[in-house]
């Protein structure tokens, strides 16, 4: 994962549901760099640390996910924003300049493991996308695609990185995002 860091163009994709309506708690992090949070209210809640150390939120809004029923969601840092989109609609936008911070030797969990609230629920699909721009500004791109069913109740899960194919191609108008995880 450390190829997120000092990034100013990451997507993560998951599709998650809850067990039972009104359920909270922390879905995943790379602690000190990203969270992902359900809150009581039911909406949910991304934070992305910078490189300075400052931390950009943004939330579903209205939009409750801890229903009971599947959900997509998509955090997207993009051109110096951060958005999130839940079930296709994004719910909110916020400035996000500079670039992930590096939090050091920490592994992506699912859940809390700083003895924190799991969010109980079923994880179906996760990955983590960038896009690999090169000095000359063609895009490196790669493809690794697939579906992981994951329990959330799980406090840490160590991470593989799926075998990839790299491709080198000039700059398309909308660069494909390389798939990390």
């Amino acid at each position: 994962l450390e190829r997120i860091f000092g990034e100013d163009n990451v997507t993560i994709d998951f599709r998650l549901r809850t067990d039972a309506p009104g359920i909270s708690g922390e879905i995943f992090r790379l602690h000190g760099s990203i969270q992902a949070t359900v809150r009581s209210n039911g909406v949910v809640e991304v934070k992305l640390w910078k490189a300075d150390g400052s931390i950009v939120c943004v939330t579903s809004g209205t939009k409750i996910i801890n229903d009971g029923k599947f959900h997509t969601v998509t955090m997207d840092l993009d051109n110096g924003k951060l958005a999130l989109f839940v079930d296709g609609v994004k719910t909110q936008e916020a400035a996000f300049t500079g670039t992930i911070i590096d939090p050091g030797n920490f592994d992506l969990t699912f859940g809390s493991g700083w003895a924190g609230k799991n969010l109980a629920g079923d994880l179906d699909t996760f990955e983590i996308k960038v896009v690999n721009e090169t000095a000359d500004h063609s895009v490196v791109s790669t493809t690794a695609v697939g579906t992981t069913a994951a329990a959330l109740t799980v406090t840490a899960v160590p991470v593989v990185a799926p075998a990839v194919a790299t491709v080198v191609a000039s700059v398309p108008a909308e660069p494909e995002r390389e798939t990390l995880l």
